[in-house]
């Protein structure tokens, strides 16, 4: 391939030393000044615009380290593009990186361009995770826009839910799916902010709904046992658990489901069965131990209880709270 900037310098120079100094020549040298500009930053937009298809390859690939790696050069090379700060804002968030250190790439990015919408979200959403009103104030401005983007719907949905705000979430998780009608995660999410905000009815509603194409969808099926146990249909959740075992044998959240049912029928046995088995699965959950220290206490096993409460405090749960739990 040749080096296009190589010939047009050497035609520089060839030119500048061989011209006699008239119009035309004058004119020739002006073209070709302004060609070996223009080829110059062509190639450093290439290599700049390289450095940022590079990084976004690296973060879909999840190769989070690289990504960094290169929408750092990029910025180095060109510091005037809020895609390119947002992109190392989204890095720096999946890579565990502190809200403030997010908040300050959107920051970048928004005094390059107010109106970058993406920018406001993820600011937002660090702001609901520091535990800051401010993101109400954001969000605010966010909506006064329409949207028919499903992936912006979705992530000023996740906002709420994240802020608690089930109800508004609710909303613009509906307005997605509009937009993207078969998309099983937005329609999970419907049915986790119906759950949240007890419509079991419409929440068993879409659940039937995706159930009857995609019968064995374990999610779905999860959140139809937690429907039924939330009901007070115990019995029918058993049978639930039971044939969503047959389909994944290592989904733990069955044999939690499985152990509250049978707490719930005072069939005491069954459940401290099920909460062993779902320890086993999660041996790093905290709570599970509170909760067969409760079993064990029920079922007269002193030393058990005292084991399991060792256990709880030990890593890290509140012995006050737990005893509360223990005595209720």
């Amino acid at each position: 391939m040749y080096n296009y900037n190589n010939i047009i310098y050497i035609y520089l120079l060839t030119l500048g030393e061989s011209m006699r100094l008239n119009k035309f020549w004058w004119s020739m040298l002006i073209i070709a000044f302004i060609a070996f500009c223009y080829s110059s930053c062509f190639n450093l937009a290439n290599i700049i615009n390289q450095s940022y298809i590079d990084a976004k390859q690296y973060y879909n690939d999840d190769d989070l380290a690289n990504a960094l790696i290169n929408i750092n050069k990029a910025i180095e090379k060109d510091n005037k593009q809020d895609s390119f700060y947002l992109l190392k804002a989204n890095i720096l968030y999946e890579d565990g990186a502190s809200m403030d250190d997010v908040m300050a790439e959107c920051d970048k990015a928004l005094r390059l361009n107010p109106d970058n919408v993406e920018a406001k979200i993820l600011k937002a959403e660090c702001l609901v995770i520091n535990g800051d009103e401010e993101y109400k104030s954001i969000m605010n401005e966010v909506v006064l826009d329409t949207y028919d983007d499903a992936d912006i719907l979705k992530k000023i949905a996740h906002v709420y839910y994240i802020g608690e705000d089930y109800a508004q979430a609710l909303i613009y998780y509906k307005d997605a799916l509009k937009i993207k009608k078969d998309d099983q995660n937005i329609k999970y999410n419907i049915i986790t902010c119906y759950v949240d905000l007890q419509d079991y009815d419409n929440a068993m509603k879409l659940c039937e709904e995706i159930l009857k194409v995609y019968p064995k969808d374990v999610d779905t099926l999860n959140k139809k046992i937690f429907i039924l146990n939330e009901q007070g249909k115990y019995e029918e959740a058993i049978d639930l658990c039971y044939e969503t075992l047959k389909i994944d044998s290592n989904d733990s959240t069955i044999y939690y489901e499985l152990y509250y049912s049978y707490y719930c029928l005072e069939d005491y046995e069954s459940a401290l069965e099920h909460i062993n088995k779902y320890i086993e699965f999660n041996p790093d959950t905290v709570n599970a131990y509170l909760y067969r220290a409760k079993l064990n206490k029920t079922l007269d096993d002193v030393e058990g209880m005292q084991r399991d409460m060792q256990i709880y405090i030990d890593r890290g749960g509140n012995e006050e709270e737990g005893n509360e739990f223990l005595n209720y």
